[in-house]
């Protein structure tokens, strides 16, 4: 019940402020399987996010939404991915890392630039909670460098 009850004000919280998102994922990649993600940012953007692995190292990630991309994902390290691919018409490149905070508790964070007649920085902080070994709750903040406070979001996502 306490979980709940924290959850349910998370997301009170979280309705309060609008903007965009990218889905939150960790750095981890399965061989035939992935993970399906969608998140709330202030209530009137949904942005549902997914990958999958065609090896235990390179997966495909997509993200349809506030920020639209397509990409691949490259796991060099147990909690470190390196990311490429198109972000909202521009090219972009990243770094996605992971930190285990308890044993159903990760620190996900992520940067990606992106390449276009500017130069922005994307970034995105957030946690994940297990709730079972499928499924978990997200939670954490997505920007751009330059642009002044960050977007909080909330969401679940299902593994597979």
């Amino acid at each position: 019940m306490k979980k709940l009850s924290l959850a349910l004000v998370m997301i009170l919280i979280i309705s309060l402020f609008s903007g965009t998102a990218l889905a939150l994922h960790s750095p981890g990649v399965l061989s035939n399987g992935g993970v399906v993600s969608g998140m709330i940012v202030g209530g009137d953007d949904l942005s549902l996010g997914g990958e999958y692995g065609l090896t235990n190292e390179l997966a495909v990630i997509g993200n349809v939404g506030a920020y639209n991309r397509l990409g691949l994902k490259y796991q060099f390290q147990n909690n470190a991915a390196l990311l490429g691919g198109f972000m909202e018409g521009s090219s972009f490149i990243g770094l996605n890392g992971a930190r285990s905070v308890k044993s159903d508790l990760l620190a996900i964070g992520e940067v990606n630039l992106l390449i276009d007649d500017d130069v922005d920085f994307v970034y995105k902080l957030g946690a994940r909670y297990n709730l079972d070994h499928q499924l978990d709750l997200r939670v954490g903040m997505t920007g751009k460098i330059d642009a002044g406070m960050p977007d909080l979001m909330i969401g679940v996502g299902y593994r597979y």
